[in-house]
């Protein structure tokens, strides 16, 4: 287990509290992504605030880049240290839609990825990263993913 920061919703209404959560090592499927950057966008307001009525608490922001720190058993489509970006609405890989590469369609996934990535590492599903040519800046790689779909 890995200890670090994360910036948590409470509950709603409620400003954002910063406190140590810890991380289980990835397992099958999974990947450790250090966090690099994280957009703030509207639905992040909108769950702060209750119009968007997700469970609290709750790791906000769904719009991160990072670099791969290391994967779980069975992953082959990305590396440690490769850059990658956070789908903000993954399929459920499952499904025709998401088995054509087509995720966007899927009407098995939720609208939005429930894992936030406003924390200093994360561990999600390999289908919700999206690697990323390593000339551009994690920084601007989160800032561009402003309604914009991820296709691998």
């Amino acid at each position: 287990m890995r200890a670090m920061k994360a910036s948590i919703l409470p509950d709603r209404n409620a400003p954002l509290v910063v406190e140590e959560v810890t991380l289980d090592a990835p397992k099958t499927c999974e990947v450790l992504v250090r966090i690099a950057a994280c957009g703030v966008c509207h639905s992040d307001l909108s769950v702060i605030d209750g119009t968007l009525p997700l469970p609290t608490p709750i790791v906000l922001g769904h719009e991160g880049a990072g670099v791969v720190e290391a994967v779980g058993p069975g992953v082959t489509s990305v590396k440690a240290g490769d850059h990658v970006v956070l789908s903000w609405r993954p399929g459920c890989n499952r499904c025709p839609y998401c088995l054509r590469g087509q995720p966007y369609l899927c009407d098995l996934a939720s609208r939005m990825s429930l894992s936030g990535a406003m924390l200093d590492e994360m561990v999600t599903r390999t289908y919700k990263v999206s690697e990323v040519n390593q000339a551009f800046d994690d920084l601007r790689n989160g800032v561009n993913l402003r309604g914009v779909l991820i296709f691998s």
